[in-house]
Parts: structure tokens; C-alpha cells; sequence
């Protein structure tokens, strides 16, 4: 089967490489935030399961082009959806529309729900279930222009970046799929030490503890729904997939100028079953020493100000211009704010999307 990913804007390559780690099949970029592969039923549960820069993972049922949302209802209603939906589920329909249509995406909606109905009705007399609230199954459809592809979402109503352990809620948490795909520009190991030295609620630290320790995320995927799929073997899987779980204690470090966040993300990290070292600082003073730094600094949009993140983030330069450390990541929406050092070299700068925020990466190391 062909399956497609969603990610974070901008971190499609290193989504790509994860892909790959686990499952150890290629992958592809489909366009700016989503990806494709080539699978079986086990790798959607690996991805749903292990992966974490992933948002969700999608089964590919058609693509194809079209001219009209009669066209468009046609081609939808060809297939057999009773091959993939039990009688006792409800289905949604999601859509997402790139271009210039004479049509909204609620109405893609609308006449792709209507060809799953007639289509199930056609092949079993039945008539399926529309919830568009909490459904048991949700058809992802994405039209570009004329081109459409549809999907069943094995991932479910939430994306795969809510993780369960954010039970302290800092105003401007980082997505953890973001925070997973920092640590991989910083090439950490957990053989090596990691300071977040504006850690916040813990985000990048508890993303990296969970991944070296090989912890996956929630198992309430939709693909559980998806009776045609071979429960069992998956269940297998999940069991020995849990089996590999660690509870090692890393060289891990967070810190924050903000007792409230310190207390925020230790009762984080504790919901996430990780070991990390928190403690109060100022990132502009402390010794940064450390293998690897990984920081979200404020950008001055909900926290702060741009006059104050100005001066936060010279200083801070400062501070990591004559810290001892080997690679450093920080994403900004300021990238602009961030002196220049003699002694740091950038070796790498992304564009990324926050949410909706466009922002820079950069990735730096010792001269």
C-alpha cells in the first residue's frame, strides 16, 4: 500500500530519514509538510506507534485528477468502501483545498460523503453512519489544484503531536514533533549531554529522554477501527514493540528563568516517565557547557517583548560564544535579532513553519 505522512512544514527531509530508521523503507516528499512511502499494515502501526516527528499516517486509497465535483463525486463513489468500513462505524469526511475552485472544502466534503454512503448502500444495502463530531473512521481528502487524493486517517482525531504527559500548559509550548526534529539536526546521542537552557515545559528534554529510551507515543490509533486490517498480528507487534522500552537516566538538563515553568515541567516529565535534571537559571549567565544545546527562546509575539528578546538574545549569544559545547539548535522567529560571533559558525539555517508562524532554524557550531 502507499501511505503518506504529515509533518512539520520544512522538516520533511529529516521525517524522511525517520521513516526509513523504521520501517527501512524510503520515503519521499509528496509536497511542504507531507511525505509518502511504500508499506504494509504493520508499518502503519510502527509509524502511528514510534514515530515522532510524524503527525499522522495516512492509507492511501486512490489519486487521481478530476475536472468538477461531479467528477470528483464519481470517482469517489467507484470505490468499494465496504472493503474498508465495518457497518457499525461512523466516517467523516476532512478536506483540504490548494487552489483556485469554484468550490469550498466543505463542499468537497459534502459530495465525497455522499459517494462513501451510495457506494457502502450499493455494495451492502447498508446505510453508513456520518458523524462529524467524533467519528469512528475520517476520510482525509486533499485536492490541489486538479488532482485529489483520498485516505483513510489510521492516526484518528487527534494528531500525533498532542502528546498525553502535557498536563502543565505553558503559553507558548513547542509542537513536539518540532522539538523531535531540533534534536535531530543537533545529531544528540543519549551518550552525549543535552542543556535546554529556556526549556520551558520541558518539551525538547522529554522528547529526547522518550526517544532514547525508546518510549512510544498513546495507542488509541483509528486504525484499531479499521476492522479489515489483521488485529491480532498487530497486537503482537505492539507487545513486542513495548517490549524495548528503557527507563534509563540520561545526561539530560533543562533549566528556566521562571520557577513556574520549572514545576510545570517536572510534573511533565514525570506523566512522561522520563528522568530529567531541572533547575532555575538565567541562560544569559549560567556556563552553557554542555555536548549538545537545543533551545526555543521566546520570540516576543506571546511572551515578552521584541525590545526585551533584542536584548535577551545578545546576551544570551554572548553567553554561548564563551560556553564550552559542540553543536547547538535554536529555532526563532527573530532570526534577524541574533548577533554574529566570530567564534560560532552556522552550519545550517531552515525555514520552518510554527503552527502558522514561518521561523528560522539554526544550527551552529565551535570555530
Amino acid at each position: 500500500m502507499e501511505i503518506l505522512a504529515t509533518t512539520v512544514w520544512g522538516m520533511e527531509r529529516l521525517s524522511m530519514e525517520e521513516v526509513k530508521e523504521l520501517t527501512g523503507r524510503a520515503a519521499e516528499m509528496e509536497h511542504k509538510g507531507l511525505i509518502r512511502t511504500s508499506g504494509n499494515e504493520e508499518d502503519l502501526l510502527v509509524l502511528n506507534h514510534l514515530s515522532r516527528s510524524l503527525h499522522r499516517i495516512l492509507m492511501l486509497i486512490m489519486r487521481d485528477e478530476f475536472s468538477s465535483l461531479s467528477e470528483l463525486y464519481d470517482k469517489a463513489r467507484a470505490i468499494d468502501f465496504s472493503s474498508y468500513l465495518a457497518p457499525e462505524l461512523s466516517f467523516a469526511v476532512r478536506a483540504e483545498r490548494i487552489g483556485s475552485h469554484n468550490f469550498r472544502s466543505m463542499d468537497i466534503e459534502r459530495e465525497v460523503g455522499q459517494a462513501v454512503i451510495d457506494s457502502y448502500r450499493s455494495a451492502t444495502g447498508f446505510r453508513l453512519r456520518v458523524n462529524l463530531d467524533d467519528p469512528d473512521v475520517i476520510i482525509r481528502v486533499e485536492v490541489r489544484h486538479n488532482t485529489f487524493w483520498l485516505a483513510l486517517d489510521t492516526t484518528g482525531k487527534d494528531s500525533l503531536y498532542k502528546r498525553s504527559y502535557r498536563v502543565y500548559k505553558h503559553p507558548a509550548p513547542l509542537n513536539p514533533c518540532l522539538a523531535h526534529c531540533l534534536l535531530r539536526l543537533s545529531k544528540w546521542t543519549g551518550s552525549k549531554s543535552l542543556l535546554d537552557p529556556m526549556c520551558g515545559s520541558g518539551t525538547i528534554c522529554i522528547e529526547a529522554a522518550r526517544w532514547a529510551n525508546g518510549i512510544p507515543n498513546r495507542g488509541d490509533y483509528a486504525l484499531w477501527h479499521l476492522t479489515f486490517l489483521n488485529h491480532q498480528r498487530l497486537k503482537h507487534l505492539l507487545v513486542a514493540m513495548e517490549s524495548v522500552i528503557r527507563h534509563e537516566k540520561l545526561k539530560i538538563r533543562g533549566c528556566d528563568i521562571s520557577d513556574k515553568h520549572i514545576e510545570g515541567a517536572r510534573r511533565n516529565t514525570e506523566r512522561a516517565g522520563v528522568m530529567v535534571d531541572y533547575f532555575r537559571c538565567d541562560a544569559t549567565k549560567i556556563p552553557l557547557d554542555s555536548d549538545v544545546i537545543v533551545c526555543n527562546p521566546p520570540y516576543g509575539l506571546r511572551v515578552g517583548s521584541r525590545r526585551k528578546v533584542k536584548r535577551l538574545y545578545a546576551a544570551f549569544i554572548e553567553n554561548l560564544a564563551r560556553s564550552d559545547w559542540e553543536r547547538a539548535v535554536l529555532i526563532t522567529s527573530n532570526p534577524q535579532l541574533m548577533p554574529v560571533k566570530s567564534n560560532l559558525v552556522e552550519v545550517q539555517r531552515l525555514a520552518v513553519m510554527y503552527g502558522n508562524l514561518p521561523c528560522t532554524v539554526l544550527v551552529m557550531e565551535r570555530a
